[in-house]
């Protein structure tokens, strides 16, 4: 292992000298050739890396490294051709000078990146990034000969490039510049075309096609955050410090950020952000852009215009109103299992698993956003309900959306508009945009019935435009044949051609259409001609590669010396004479096949030209088709809500300003779900009512695996589907507007940072109770359990004590700590909760603090069944009815469940021996001590 990391960091010396003594050369030299180069040049990458351990950590190198100039003049001769080697194909390369340099070139200009270059029909990486690519890519290194030294390879074909961008990018956050081979009118040459980061992919095949693209730019306080794939770009402002801003990078969920090189900025280790796969990546500010101008949106268009994009990838940014969105912070995402589970981390089983029943991509989208970023606008919130309640109503308009859309769910159509804007476009999109707007025309249709208003504009010009040109739903292929293509495999040459355009759409190229036709047919009578010459039917008049156009003759059907003396009279090159057939290259059909392929070539021409024309048309369009396609998600979702509604059998909320809270037999919908695909029973629901003049605030007591977690996540939930513009899963739902969910549930150990339980559940509680407010939901459960029984009771005591007076939010919160509520309700406490009558409350009864500090007490209970037990007899079994209800449990049946997993009899018997002398320290409240 030792001997490798020397061997390693040699090549990377090599390269470094290398390098070195093209800077210098390039130094003497004139200035770079094109605006491209130095614009390239100016605004190179400082350092790039992954928060995550890679295998092969990349070589990040100092300018002072870079500047070595010192160079064995004798290492390289570039003045001579030099085999390299064999590659994966078995096909030798030749490499030159030229090209030497522009790899060595590409590498300073790209220092960050994995350099692929084309070579033939394959991508091939050289030196240290050779030996990277090997083990990243599990591929084959080889090695080659260069200037009488060795040095590594590596490379895969053309056809794999897909397959290994998404390792090396997605799963490893490399950046990677890809060199194609260009030709031009004297040579072939080399660019790098694409620099492909995490942050700005573009190939669908590389995204996740239910997931946003982001590349979120910070500058002190400012987010910018665009996905070039979707033309999605937004803008905030943090005003919340370090925690709002990882709270948003969670919530945004980013494959990479961008960060000036001066910034200071880190994502803590221990944070929720800190596990999320991203690249952070520094950037070097463009000359033209002085310090106190730079923004988290230039930062943004910095990286567009460096990775080679066009400037049209980042259009305007839309400025995000954090107040006119629920806040969801990074805990409260996480432990209500809103976009994945905690266990395992999985998108099934989650929120957005449970009820999503979108069809379309963007649709699928946008339904993440919502329960991501639930409005707390009530007019928003209504026009949202509206559209779901009119699709519960009508089933049969439902349907028939839904099948529609089912018509078009393999086109992710919001994409499929920003690749024109990106001048990406395709054939294909062009025929799926006409799948749209016909979609969108049906649909409209279906809403006008409903009388449901909509942005989902009528675009017959475009529409008819480009089904006026497009003749076929796939693009031609012409008579051009591969480069691999036998003689047996070569295409009939007078097979009927296929185009991209219709022949009729103008004049021009209908004219060139008949040309065409005529010198085809002219073909075909001189192919006949020659038949009828060698009395062969089979022969043909074929276009073969690196053949070029030549005569096709079987030998089997006729004698030798008769076959020469007519292959004489030809007066044609012979280019291939074997035992089955001859193949000659004859001047009459040399000559019409040149005038074929001439008049074939101004044709794709004159169709690209039309095809410029749609595709510009689709782009400058984008303002108008922009707002249609969005309307076209929002209609998926609102279908997914409502057919969610049905399933489920949901109801309109009714949504309010008040601090208030009144459900009706509310279920959990991952747990109704879970139970009913098990053999556990059906769910149980349950009530909740909170409101300013009682039960505010409640304490939840009860039994281990009571239901007590269930419940407070159950209200979370409610409110987060509610203000998404969804029906809830209950008989009767009031809701008043939640701003901000706040939740603390769970405990585990971070060993890196040397935090355990009990620290990291006093930080998390220490966040809720500095940011809620009045019009805050907090859940909290069992806090003060990581520490000792004094000092728990005494933090919970506090912790509830401090929401009842300074937050003075909605807030459940579970204990196996009862006694909490004997402190509480103290005759001598005194109190600051304001009240109406700001009275006075030092020695007030308990009763009536409990109506001034709208303080309740509920809990879920157990009960021991009799029943047959694991052998048949008959035994006590604990149960559990998971019913809320109002009072205080102090019994937790911890012993009972120990018992029930099957710990050992003694231990059972030992804890119920030491209960029993303990006693019952919890506290049982008379009646009017009920909230």
């Amino acid at each position: 292992m030792f001997a490798f990391f020397i061997w390693r960091a040699c090549l990377s010396k090599l390269f470094r000298i290398l390098t070195a003594f093209f800077q210098k050369k390039k130094k003497a030299s004139n200035t770079p050739s094109t605006t491209e180069e130095a614009t390239s040049q100016a605004v190179k990458p400082e350092v790039a890396q992954s928060l995550k351990p890679l295998p092969l950590p990349k070589t990040i190198r100092s300018q002072e490294e870079k500047a070595i100039t010192t160079i064995d003049s004798d290492l390289i001769k570039f003045d001579q051709f030099v085999t390299i080697g064999s590659p994966p194909s078995q096909n030798p390369s030749m490499y030159t000078k030229k090209i030497a340099k522009f790899i060595l070139d590409s590498r300073l200009r790209f220092p960050d990146a994995i350099l692929l270059t084309c070579v033939g029909s394959f991508y091939e990486a050289y030196f240290d990034q050779a030996v990277e690519v090997a083990q990243l890519l599990n591929i084959k290194q080889a090695q080659y000969q260069f200037a009488g030294k060795t040095y590594p390879f590596s490379g895969f074909p053309i056809a794999s490039l897909q397959k290994h961008l998404k390792t090396l990018v997605n799963e490893h956050n490399r950046i990677v510049a890809i060199a194609e081979q260009i030709s031009t009118d004297e040579e072939l040459e080399r660019r790098i075309v694409r620099i492909i980061t995490p942050g700005t992919i573009t190939d669908e095949n590389l995204i996740d096609d239910e997931s946003y693209n982001y590349l979120l730019g910070i500058h002190q306080n400012q987010l910018a955050w665009l996905d070039v794939s979707t033309g999605s770009y937004f803008s905030t402002t943090c005003e919340g410090g370090e925690s709002e801003l990882l709270d948003q990078i969670c919530r945004i969920s980013p494959k990479e950020i961008l960060i000036s090189a001066d910034s200071s900025f880190r994502i803590p280790p221990n944070s929720k952000a800190a596990k999320l796969s991203m690249l952070i990546t520094k950037i070097k500010s463009d000359a033209s852009i002085s310090p106190d101008e730079l923004s988290a949106e230039k930062l943004i268009g910095i990286y567009i215009k460096r990775n080679l994009l066009p400037s049209r990838a980042a259009i305007q940014p839309l400025c995000v109103d954090t107040f006119r969105h629920l806040k969801l912070d990074a805990e409260a995402i996480d432990s209500l299992e809103i976009i994945r589970t905690q266990n395992g981390k999985s998108a099934a089983g989650s929120l957005l698993s449970t009820i999503s029943r979108t069809i379309t991509r963007p649709g699928k989208r946008l339904l993440r956003d919502r329960i991501m970023s639930p409005s707390r606008v009530p007019a928003e919130i209504q026009s949202r309900l509206d559209l779901v309640g009119k699709l519960v109503v009508n089933h049969i308009s439902r349907e028939d959306i839904q099948d529609t859309l089912k018509d078009i769910e393999e086109i992710d159509y919001v994409r499929l508009l920003q690749r024109f804007n990106l001048g990406q476009g395709s054939i294909q999109d062009l025929m799926s945009i006409v799948r749209i707007l016909k979609a969108i025309k049906t649909i409209s249709s279906t809403l006008s019935d409903l009388g449901i208003a909509s942005r989902l504009g009528c675009h017959l010009a475009l529409e008819e435009n480009i089904s006026k040109a497009i003749d076929e739903l796939t693009p031609a292929h012409g008579q051009i044949a591969s480069e691999e293509a036998s003689i047996e495999e070569a295409k009939d040459f007078f097979s009927p051609a296929s185009w991209n355009v219709r022949s009729d759409l103008n004049k021009e190229l209908s004219s060139m259409h008949q040309r065409f036709t005529a010198l085809m047919e002219k073909g075909k009578e001189l192919q006949a001609k020659y038949r009828n010459d060698f009395n062969s039917k089979d022969l043909k008049l074929q276009v073969v590669p690196k053949l070029g156009a030549v005569l096709i003759v079987n030998k089997a059907r006729k004698p030798s010396s008769e076959l020469k003396s007519k292959l004489d009279n030809l007066k044609g090159q012979t280019l291939i004479d074997n035992g089955s057939r001859v193949v000659v290259a004859v001047p009459d059909w040399t000559k019409m096949h040149a005038s074929i392929e001439k008049l074939r070539q101004e044709l794709v021409q004159a169709e690209q030209r039309v095809l410029k024309r749609l595709f510009e048309q689709v782009a400058s369009d984008h303002v108008t088709l922009n707002p249609s396609f969005h309307d076209l998600a929002e209609l998926d979702v609102a279908q997914s809500f409502a057919t969610f509604a049905v399933e489920t059998n949901c109801v309109r909320p009714s949504i309010n300003s008040k601090r208030s809270t009144a459900i009706v037999n509310g279920r959990h919908p991952i747990a109704e779900r879970a139970l009913s695909s098990s053999a556990n029973g059906s769910f149980i629901p349950n009530s909740i009512v909170m409101h300013d003049n009682d039960g505010l605030v409640q304490i939840i007591t009860g039994p281990n695996n009571g239901g007590k977690s269930t419940y407070l996540r159950q209200l979370a939930i409610m409110h987060i589907l509610a203000q998404a513009g969804s029906f809830v899963p209950a008989e009767k739902a009031k809701l008043g507007l939640v701003h901000q969910i706040f939740t603390r549930f769970g405990s585990f150990d971070n060993v890196v940072l040397g935090k355990g339980t009990f620290l990291i559940e006093m930080e998390e509680t220490c966040k809720i109770l500095k940011s809620a407010d009045e019009m805050s939901l907090v859940l909290m459960d069992e806090v003060g359990r990581g520490t000792g029984i004094e000092d728990g009771l005494s933090i919970a005591y506090g912790v509830l004590k401090y929401l009842i007076e300074k937050n003075q939010c909605r807030t459940l919160f579970s204990t196996h700590l009862p006694h909490v509520g004997s402190l509480l309700l103290r005759k001598d406490m005194s109190t600051n909760v304001s009240s109406s009558s700001n009275a006075n409350l030092d020695g007030l009864k308990a009763k009536e603090y409990l109506k001034i500090a709208k303080l309740g007490f509920f809990c879920f209970g157990s009960s021991k069944i009799h029943g047959d037990g694991k052998k048949g007899k008959q035994e006590e079994i604990l149960n559990f009815p998971y019913r809320i209800q109002r009072g205080l449990n102090p019994d937790s049946s911890g012993i009972d469940i120990a018992k029930l997993v099957g710990l050992p009899k003694e231990v059972i018997s030992h804890a119920t021996t030491i209960k029993r002398q303990l006693g019952n320290y919890s506290l049982r409240f008379e009646q009017d001590h009920k909230a």
